[in-house]
């Protein structure tokens, strides 16, 4: 006879719980099109966490599905709900509040532990709760559970079965009515704050939207100079070969860009995602090479991402849509092409404050403990609108940032590959 069976008990029916929720949810995420499931879970989680998944994932044989934890289930619930959980949970939003109920009943019981066994009235709600939830992904898993209560409380069921019963329902749905009422209250201050960051970002961007009216007028008029003196120094070039050779007419780079673009035929069975990165990369390949020569590459991607070389052994320059989406541009230090991973991170971060300024801008220090890949991120603050005009901006954006990255990078990179060979 075991000497907590109340504890032992609650914990057999968590492992069943988390074992058949990691499958429910991986088996979903897998639907989206466009993304992989790792993907799809580092961006449903927080950085830390997200952090931790990457680490695990690089350094242990271990899938995503065993990963993913009870921490993690109301979080990728709810980050996906509308085109994943929504269907076959016949949109029962009080599903999301079921799965943070069971994640807080489980941190209560870790951080405040019992001097003896659990508490039975406590341990009666914890098991309706999860018998529930699992009610609506597997009734096999729900009988399980029921299986176990009726063991923990066998002698209450056989004497009074119905008085039983409705006592557990009564005190189980006290227990979760306090707990939603703790949780609706913290929810509520939560809705203050960012009401009030909301209103601060609203100040702002009606500041912003003034200052980029003003820029524009002013970036108008000196396109509108470039443009006459283009036109001026064609004018002559144009005088002085006719005395010459004669008038000859030359594409401009423009021109050989559109009609390479333009041939880009679309791969059979190309999601709509898939065709929108394959088109935005090819464009900003086509110009980075032919106009900017920063890169040889020609072939472009239908990922989400899309990275060139710095010529330096270890670096390169990338371009990601992040979840939002936005979009960022940063430097990838990878240690299977240079073993000194961190000590280069190292390096160039004590010279952030020098960084920042020549950028103009703030970056993301993304440094990883285990010594696979480092990352130092600028993100775009503004999220991405595929279906507007919003990609040109994003287009110039991304070539605007990307030659800032390598001028300001490139020199800094040598530096730091010098004092850590010095070392």
């Amino acid at each position: 006879m075991t000497i907590y069976p109340n504890q032992e008990g609650l914990n057999r029916a968590l492992n069943i719980y988390r074992t058949y929720m990691r499958s429910f949810i991986v088996f979903h995420l897998k639907k989206i099109q466009g993304q992989n499931v790792e993907d799809v879970v580092i961006d449903s989680v927080g950085d830390k966490r997200a952090e931790e998944i990457c680490n695990k994932l690089i350094v242990s044989d271990l899938d995503i599905k065993s990963i993913i934890d009870i921490d993690d289930f109301p979080l990728l619930v709810r980050a996906n709900w509308k085109f994943t959980f929504k269907i076959p949970l016949n949109d029962n939003r009080n599903f999301q509040n079921q799965l943070w109920l069971i994640k807080t009943c489980r941190d209560q019981s870790w951080a405040h532990p019992p001097e003896g066994d659990a508490e039975p009235e406590g341990t009666r709600a914890h098991l309706f709760l999860i018998a529930d939830v699992l009610d609506k992904i597997n009734t096999d898993a729900r009988d399980e559970i029921k299986k176990i209560r009726n063991q923990l409380f066998a002698d209450e069921v056989e004497e009074h079965p119905a008085e039983a019963e409705n006592a557990d329902l009564k005190k189980r749905l006290e227990v979760i009515s306090d707990k939603l009422e703790a949780e609706k209250e913290k929810n509520a201050k939560s809705e203050k704050y960012f009401q009030d960051v909301q209103d601060q970002l609203k100040t702002a961007k009606v500041k912003q939207i003034a200052n980029e009216k003003n820029l524009k007028a002013t970036v108008n008029q000196l396109k509108a100079l470039e443009s006459e003196n283009i036109q001026l120094k064609k004018r002559i070039v144009e005088a002085g070969r006719q005395q010459t050779t004669g008038p000859m007419q030359q594409p401009d780079n423009f021109t050989k860009l559109q009609t390479k673009t333009q041939v880009s035929k679309p791969p059979r069975g190309e999601t709509e995602t898939q065709r929108r990165y394959r088109n935005f990369f090819q464009r900003l390949v086509d110009e980075l090479r032919e106009v900017h020569q920063f890169t040889r590459a020609k072939a472009t991607t239908r990922s989400n991402w899309y990275s060139f070389s710095s010529g330096h052994r270890g670096f390169t320059y990338c371009v990601k849509f992040r979840r939002g989406p936005q979009v960022t541009v940063y430097v990838m230090i990878d240690e299977s092409d240079n073993p000194d991973t961190l000590a280069l991170f190292d390096s160039l971060k004590n010279k952030k404050d020098a960084i920042t300024e020549t950028f103009g801008g703030t970056f993301e220090w993304q440094r990883n403990a285990e010594k696979k890949r480092s990352r130092i991120l600028f993100v775009r603050d503004r999220y991405v609108d595929w279906d507007t005009g919003d990609m040109d901006v994003i287009h110039k954006w991304c070539v605007k940032h990307l030659l800032k990255l390598k001028e300001v990078f490139d020199p800094k990179i040598r530096q730091a590959l010098r004092e850590v060979e010095d070392r």
